[in-house]
């Protein structure tokens, strides 16, 4: 004969069914963009891969870069970022597509959040960004001789936007940095 589960052996056993639907639904809340755009065939390029290291130190004059794959952040609707360290400093970049846009809830396409970006630059650096002719469809930079922030470049190629923040590269070796990366957008 059968023995029927006694009534604490049934509660621990919906306990664990709730704690596990909690965790799926967080890990499909918090990876769920990204994975599911790979599930779709429109995942973008991740950051790091839009161009080889040793080009970029070859690009930067320095000895060897290194490409460290980083989250976005919370509240950053980046398709993915990515930190790069050399002698001397590091750069920093986010890259934005229509999709991960959409999926932190920016109701703009490339062109407008690139307006965005530029617009932001001229608030942090009080200053109008310059334009960056054949960099990308688009491109301005602002902060170089500023001061405290960091200075950045920000890149629209089609539908995708790549914003870059440098430490320790001059302005020149900055926007061949940020042009090797354009490059592969």
């Amino acid at each position: 004969m059968a023995r029927r589960r006694s009534r604490p052996t049934r509660v621990l056993a919906l306990c664990a069914l709730l704690a596990g639907a909690v965790v799926a639904a967080w890990f499909a809340w918090r990876h769920g963009p990204a994975s599911t755009a790979s599930l779709r065939g429109e995942a973008a390029r991740a950051t790091c891969a839009l161009a080889p290291a040793p080009l970029l130190a070859e690009r930067s004059g320095r000895v060897a870069v290194e490409a460290r794959a980083r989250a976005p952040g919370t509240g950053v609707p980046a398709a993915s970022a990515c930190g790069w360290i050399y002698f001397g400093g590091r750069a920093t970049g986010h890259l934005f597509t229509p999709d991960s846009l959409a999926a932190g809830g920016v109701p703009m396409d490339a062109a407008a959040y690139f307006r965005s970006v530029a617009i932001g630059l001229e608030y942090e650096f009080k200053a109008v960004p310059e334009s960056l002719p054949g960099l990308g469809d688009e491109a301005v930079v602002a902060g170089f001789g500023a001061g405290a922030d960091p200075p950045q470049v920000a890149v629209r190629r089609g539908e995708r936007v790549l914003v870059l923040s440098f430490e320790g590269l001059e302005r020149g070796t900055a926007l061949a940095f940020a042009g090797a990366l354009a490059e592969g957008l």
